[in-house]
């Protein structure tokens, strides 16, 4: 027990000597201001959360560790309502129906900008700005610190409503080309590095069988043609030719939005894409197939694809041959640099907000800034707990003393339900760069996903500078979009889809293209989306 509370003083302590991106002063400013709430309290408190719980969570909120430290530490008792994420919003609808409200909810995946509006105009869910001035100076300084989270929070009006989570673990470039290195270790073959050299390549990977199994079964290319997903997209592959686009069909070079489909090189790409497709290079089925059925033919019981896009190989190829294939810089076509698509991963919105049914709103707020008062206690809010001498948890601190965990590969459990063994974890609110943390060895991160973002590091010289991000949208915008924006992606789908198979002529086309894509308003549609973009970086 008094190892325990050794462990408890040290928290406090890193409370307030660390901010987590704070300003220096901020924890000192915390006594200072008029009016703020101070832990812990004298006599103790209660507030009524409603939590996304997920089916990673294997601990119920009340016997958490974190939260029984979150107590300890701010005198403030937490009644818990927990709903699954499976019937997450489906109960919340019923909450909001009934009026019969939380004074806060917490959850993991957020709600859509439009419906969560809609409960901001009825007063169902209050305005926090002016409480986040009073009550959460750790907050505040995140906002400042992190112009783009700060953005996603501001609301059309100006106010703060909800609270966008954001947990940056570096890993902002969703898609990579991945190829067989395998086969061309087999075929004596290099990495190629433009798009003549790859041609040459995929003709090798389908002529000289590489899998070794007598049969012309190889697949050179294979993809998924859609805007369905951005990290295996077929259209990620055009970063060859300089676009880049996202899942919007989009692209910004120099603040100006683009539509990515009516460029140069996205007709280029075009045309060579459908010259493998002419010599059998390109996966006939790439507009027509899915996930599953690219798992099915890159995990089979011969390995057949040379060429992939995805977030990992893992998913399409399977354990079996996933250490055969390796991540490549973009081959670039004549003319072009090589662009890959990147993004602000671990940015959601809308994952904290506080209801009319609050009778003290700036108790709740003040008690979630604690929770983001230091490094320490958000990487324990979101990750778990630090060992104390008489429970392991699931984190320590290395020789170096850097906070990182135990193992990678916990037994018994998954990955995902260790994490959240002892604390709300990914249904937590936080704002904290975990990358950042990693690089000043201050947290070490899931070791998992740090694998990954170290893979990205890699290919930064290749990534866009500019993207848009998730921007918010007047009724009448949205209104608009929800009427064009299908017609549009639909016909840059369906014409690619004709040239790349060799059913319509991209030269004859093009012109009668781009007037039949801006009849269907795809002038509106940039328009649309140029203002938002403004609005979002007026607000950073």
């Amino acid at each position: 027990m008094k190892q325990k509370k050794i462990a408890m003083m040290v928290a406090a302590a890193m409370v307030l000597s660390l901010t987590g991106g704070a300003k220096a002063d901020a924890a000192g400013d915390t006594a200072a201001r008029e009016g703020q709430i101070t832990f812990p309290l004298e006599e103790k408190e209660e507030i009524n959360i409603c939590v996304q719980a997920r089916t990673l969570h294997t601990t119920p909120f009340d016997d958490m560790p974190f939260v029984k430290m979150m107590e300890e530490m701010t005198n403030v008792h937490v009644n818990w309502t927990e709903y699954p994420e499976t019937s997450w919003g489906e109960k919340i609808n019923l909450d909001f129906a009934s009026g019969n409200l939380a004074d806060a909810y917490m959850t993991c995946y957020g709600m859509d900008d439009s419906t969560f509006m809609n409960y901001a105009a009825d007063g169902s869910v209050i305005a926090i700005d002016e409480i986040l001035e009073r009550q959460a100076p750790h907050l505040m300084a995140k906002l400042d610190q992190f112009p783009q989270v700060r953005a996603q929070a501001t609301a059309l009006d100006g106010h703060i409503y909800g609270l966008p989570r954001y947990e940056n673990e570096g890993n902002d470039i969703p898609s990579f080309m991945y190829i067989n290195k395998k086969w061309l270790d087999e075929l004596n073959l290099e990495i190629p590095k433009t798009t003549s050299e790859l041609t040459e390549v995929l003709r090798a990977f389908k002529e000289q069988d590489p899998n070794g199994n007598g049969q012309a079964d190889e697949i050179p290319v294979a993809g998924i043609g859609d805007f369905s997903k951005q990290d295996y997209s077929f259209f990620n592959m055009f970063g060859m030719f300089g676009v880049a686009t996202d899942m919007n069909g989009l692209i910004i070079e120099d603040g100006t939005v683009k539509c990515a489909a009516t460029q140069e090189g996205w007709k280029d790409a075009c045309k060579y894409f459908a010259e493998l497709y002419q010599e059998g290079l390109l996966d006939n089925e790439t507009f027509t197939q899915g996930e599953t059925q690219v798992t099915a033919k890159g995990s089979g019981e011969d390995e057949k694809i040379g060429l992939l896009m995805g977030w990992n190989a893992t998913n399409y190829v399977g354990s079996t041959y996933v250490s055969d294939y390796v991540a490549i810089p973009y081959p670039s076509a004549e003319g072009y640099s090589a662009k890959m698509y990147k993004n602000n991963v671990g940015l959601s919105y809308n994952n904290f907000w506080v209801t009319s049914e609050c009778e003290n709103p700036d108790l709740v707020i003040a008690w979630l800034d604690f929770m983001n008062s230091s490094d320490v206690m958000s990487v324990q809010a979101s990750y778990g707990m630090i060992e104390d001498g008489e429970n392991k948890y699931n984190l320590h601190y290395n020789e170096d003393g850097a906070l990182e965990y135990w193992t990678a590969s916990p037994e018994g459990m998954t990955f995902g339900e260790y994490r959240h063994k002892y604390s709300p974890a990914t249904s937590a609110y936080v704002i904290h760069d975990i990358a950042d943390m990693a690089q000043k060895n201050i947290f070490l991160g899931n070791p998992n996903n740090m694998a990954k973002a170290a893979e990205c590091r890699t290919f930064d010289d290749y990534a866009i500078a500019e993207y848009m991000p998730v921007v918010k949208f007047t009724d009448d915008e949205a209104e608009t979009l929800a009427n064009i924006k299908n017609s549009i992606l639909d016909q840059i789908l369906q014409m690619s889809a004709r040239w790349i198979a060799g059913e319509s002529n991209i030269d004859e086309d093009w012109d009668s293209y781009i007037s039949s894509l801006n009849g269907v308003g795809l002038d509106e549609y940039i328009s649309i989306y140029q203002e938002a973009y403004d609005r979002y970086k007026e607000q950073q």
